[in-house]
């Protein structure tokens, strides 16, 4: 698929920008995953389904979200739960 070819490309444009800015990454692939998936309601129509389905520019908003959750860093997502919970035992002692 198209996008297994253009991600890459993508992702390498966008980290080779000067500056080390660690929120662009996730700004342009949210970005373009918000298209895609406005793309995907203009070309759905009753009739006929097949473009919506099969289109690239329409599905690749479903791969673009799977990079997206990829970005997450994991020990991060882990540092905030064990926050809430201390937060939480402190809030009920």
């Amino acid at each position: 698929e198209q996008c297994y070819l253009l991600l890459p490309l993508l992702l390498v444009g966008v980290l080779a920008i000067p500056g080390g800015r660690r929120w662009v990454l996730p700004v342009v692939i949210g970005g373009l995953a918000l298209l895609s998936t406005w793309r995907l309601a203009v070309a759905v129509s009753p009739i006929d389904t097949t473009r919506a389905y099969y289109g690239t520019d329409t599905r690749a908003g479903e791969l673009l979200i799977g990079a997206l959750l990829a970005l997450q860093d994991p020990d991060d997502a882990r540092r905030r739960v064990m926050r809430g919970n201390v937060r939480a035992k402190r809030s009920s002692s």
